[in-house]
């Protein structure tokens, strides 16, 4: 689920005896790789946060339509590999092919 400004992040305490810490979305920053926030914290600190996979929970601001998606955990869109990618996949995998049909057999 992507947040939108005016949600609630909440994000677990990787260690114990830490807070939970909340704060208010104040940007969305959508990168190539990864979807930052800047948040501005409840203890009055503003800061840019990129979330781990299931480190960060959004809770939608009231009355913005989404209802249903309260405490789901905010993860970064995934982007499918464009052309150039799959040309390079399937490249080393012939080239990997190749080296195993040129290579020598182990004798036992």
């Amino acid at each position: 689920m992507a947040a939108t400004k005016g949600d609630r992040i909440i994000v677990e305490s990787q260690s114990v005896g830490t807070p939970t810490r909340q704060g208010e979305i104040l940007e969305v920053i959508e990168g190539a790789v990864s979807i930052r926030y800047r948040v501005r914290w409840d203890s009055g600190q503003e800061t840019v946060f990129t979330p781990s996979l299931g480190s960060a929970r959004i809770e939608p601001r009231a009355g913005n339509g989404r209802a249903g998606m309260k405490g789901r955990t905010a993860k970064a869109t995934t982007r499918r590999p464009g052309p150039q990618t799959a040309a390079k996949r399937s490249a080393a995998k012939a080239v990997a092919a190749k080296t195993r049909a040129t290579k020598p057999k182990r004798k036992r």
